[in-house]
């Protein structure tokens, strides 16, 4: 199954104004299945995705487009996709893993 969590642009803008199409950055997930999700992009939407109860333990693969602030700025905000039994995997459209992780230990040190 599909969910968008994020649609957005550069700003999240959650209210009642946006909430037809949604209000938080680019973040999509499907499911591979019970316990492996594939998330693009990881928006302000990833918190929200974050709050959802997912099998433990669970594999998440993270496939970001580009590594703009509104495209990354969720994973500060999710503890519960980082909690005992769950694997993350980051890879991005544009870098290697080593450039991807390099680029992102920038953003949050």
């Amino acid at each position: 199954m599909m969910h968008f969590w994020g649609v957005r642009g550069s700003i999240p803008t959650p209210g009642s104004e946006t909430a037809r199409y949604g209000g938080n950055t680019s973040c999509i997930s499907l499911s591979l299945d019970e316990t492996h999700t594939l998330v693009l992009d990881a928006g302000s939407g990833l918190r929200v995705l974050g709050q959802q109860t997912f099998a433990k333990p669970h594999v998440f693969y993270f496939l970001l487009s580009h590594v703009h602030w509104d495209h990354i700025q969720g994973f500060p905000f999710n503890p519960g996709l980082f909690a005992k039994g769950r694997q993350i995997s980051v890879s991005s459209a544009l870098f290697d893993k080593a450039k991807t992780r390099s680029i992102l230990e920038s953003y949050y040190s």
